[in-house]
């Protein structure tokens, strides 16, 4: 078996140049550096689509419950319907039996909703809506409000501004599905990821291997660095 780690990760694109400066990179360089021609196909970018997406459109889900804050204090009821950046386009659900027939659409800001989870969980206690579809059985699946508080402060970043120099992630060996590497971001010129591999562990066969791509980003704690070899991923 190899010496692991001496060994770069072997990757489907694996052309290896050695790290710009953000401010000197350009396209025309990159293509020449890695023999690689530029595309246009749309289907292929899913990954940089996904980037693109801000942290609060991957956490304000179509179809999660929301409680939405009013200008007397209290909440109304919505369901989610879209989110774009940091505005929300929700279904409110009435209690007024008059208007109960339709359901209103409104547009709202993610400050609009309430995310303190002591505030949802008494709203949810004492709202007259929740408690009469409670004795219908409906099933109401309400917006994980914990998890938005832990990203309070990045909801308008995009997904790519998240891998910023000096974090750490996992990467799977292409060939030997058991080596996991330890990389080091070096930089992050727009979604392409220039990495420093700092040290490996070999699992066994047995072990689930869970790929980890640029769009599952996953920091771990600092790996103590064995045989530092630059690299790029996309």
């Amino acid at each position: 078996m190899p010496d692991w780690s001496t060994v770069t990760p072997r990757l489907e694109y694996d052309r290896i140049f050695s790290p710009p400066r953000a401010e000197s990179f350009n396209w025309k360089d990159y293509f020449a550096a890695t023999g690689t021609n530029p595309c246009t196909d749309e289907i292929l970018f899913g990954h940089v689509r996904y980037l693109e997406q801000t942290v609060s459109e991957r956490l304000f889900e179509h179809g999660k419950h929301i409680f939405v804050k009013t200008e007397n204090d209290n909440e109304r009821v919505a369901r989610i319907e879209v989110c774009c950046k940091g505005k929300l386009f929700v279904t409110y659900l009435n209690i007024d039996e008059k208007e109960r027939k339709e359901d209103v659409d409104g547009e709202i800001t993610v400050d609009d909703v309430v995310t303190d989870a002591e505030e949802v969980q008494q709203s949810m206690k004492r709202h007259r809506v929740l408690a009469e579809e409670k004795e219908k059985r409906r099933k109401w699946d309400f917006l994980d409000v914990e998890e938005v508080a832990k990203y309070k402060d990045v909801l308008s970043s995009s997904l790519n501004d998240l891998i910023e120099e000096g974090q750490y992630f996992e990467l799977q060996d292409a060939v030997e599905p058991r080596c996991v590497f330890c990389c080091r971001v070096l930089a992050n010129l727009g979604g392409i990821v220039i990495y420093q591999v700092l040290d490996y562990v070999c699992f066994s066969l047995q072990f689930s291997i869970i790929l980890l791509f640029v769009s599952n980003f996953v920091v771990l704690r600092p790996c103590r660095s064995i045989s530092p070899i630059p690299g790029v991923i996309q």
